[in-house]
């Protein structure tokens, strides 16, 4: 562990940024928002990187960025911590859509993807006190540098524009879209986040299959309407029939 500076760590490998991220404030036991206000943790290499549905990340040495940013959103009530995910999801696409534009979209709940192949993903992990949140750890990867993936739906910048990046200057422009759009999530405007969110969303407002996940999983065939403030997918039928569906609940055919 190298200690950049009050609220950077950098690690040469670990299993997890965000499994380091919770351990280190565990073990602080004191207020960390006190000393540091937010941390980062970061890496050249994460082996062990988790996502939603107990998925793994796959990130090649030094290819990639995986990190964890620590916050302390007091401000926002536990039944608004969608807004969090939000916030960051639309970090990411700030920093992205000079660059890819039209075919970037925002798959339900936490996955960026550039047409129909991941190119980043986060997870976020609350701890909630009475009424509000106490404390964030958002793990995010985004793929950079890799052009050999196992899981036969990634894609990276290298794969989309045939050169390589710079990680250190991604990462402080990532940080400041970050910090840019958790400003505005003080301010409790939700609505525009919102509409930002639905604008980016993948496959909104159009027809396709989704695997509907319970003891007997069958297909439907229906179009996403909208995303309600806790979090859930709203999906239409062609009759008309309105489903919603929690996290883990529905998974996309593609």
């Amino acid at each position: 562990m190298k200690l950049l500076n009050n609220n950077q760590i950098f690690l040469d490998t670990v299993n997890s940024t965000n499994d380091f991220a919770i351990k280190f404030l565990k073990e602080k036991k004191c207020n960390l928002k006190e000393n540091y206000d937010n941390l980062l943790v970061y890496t050249d290499n994460q082996n062990q990187g988790r996502g939603q549905r107990g998925n793994f990340w796959e990130s090649e040495r030094k290819k990639n960025l995986t990190f964890s940013v620590v916050w302390f959103p007091e401000f926002l009530k536990a039944n608004e911590q969608f807004f969090l995910l939000k916030s960051v999801a639309m970090s990411i696409i700030d920093f992205l859509f000079p660059l890819i534009k039209e075919e970037l979209k925002i798959k339900w709940p936490n996955d960026i993807y550039v047409k129909d192949k991941k190119i980043a993903g986060i997870l976020i992990e609350n701890v909630i006190k009475g009424e509000f949140i106490k404390q964030s750890v958002i793990g995010i990867g985004i793929n950079i540098n890799q052009t050999n993936f196992n899981y036969p739906n990634a894609i990276s910048l290298k794969l989309i524009f045939k050169k390589d990046f710079s990680l250190g200057k991604i990462l402080k422009k990532i940080l400041k879209y970050l910090n840019f759009r958790y400003e505005k999530l003080d301010k409790k405007n939700f609505l525009s986040l919102s509409e930002e969110y639905l604008k980016f969303l993948y496959r909104f407002n159009k027809f396709y299959s989704y695997e509907v996940i319970c003891k007997k999983n069958y297909l439907i065939f229906a179009k996403i309407k909208n995303v309600e403030n806790n979090g859930s997918l709203i999906l239409e039928k062609k009759n008309g029939d309105i489903l919603k569906f929690s996290f883990k609940e529905i998974r996309f055919i593609i």
